[in-house]
């Protein structure tokens, strides 16, 4: 824990972050990579989220992730209860790149369904 608590300090002081910005965990690996990240974006949009659960939001939050990110968003957002369909799956180019349109697209379509888009994962 002492090691991994400076390591990422020195990485937060490396990029520029102040003190008080930097916080972060190393994890063994892509799946507990995505569930982290699920889980503290959840955190981050919805203050009460640690506290009521799911319960306590009035609008369902909405994941969009290329369609080359790795299969354990789907099995991440399942483990902490958003359900497969919280997901979008965003198209990419011939070059891999996500379809930035299309994203935009899906983002006015959550919000005008009362959704709550909290988190873009690039790959």
């Amino acid at each position: 824990m002492e090691v991994e608590n400076h390591l990422i300090k020195e990485l937060g002081n490396k990029f520029g972050l102040k003190e008080a910005q930097i916080d972060g965990v190393f994890t063994t690996g892509g799946a507990e990579d995505n569930l982290t990240a699920i889980l503290c974006a959840l955190n981050d949009a919805f203050p009460s989220f640690a506290n009521e659960g799911f319960i306590g939001l009035a609008q369902r939050p909405v994941i969009y992730c290329s369609e080359e990110s790795h299969h354990s968003v789907v099995k991440a957002a399942r483990t902490v209860g958003l359900g497969k369909n919280s997901v979008r799956t965003v198209p990419v180019h011939d070059s891999l790149q996500m379809d930035a349109r299309q994203l935009l697209e899906y983002i006015k379509e959550d919000q005008q369904a009362g959704n709550l888009p909290f988190l873009l994962i690039g790959t």
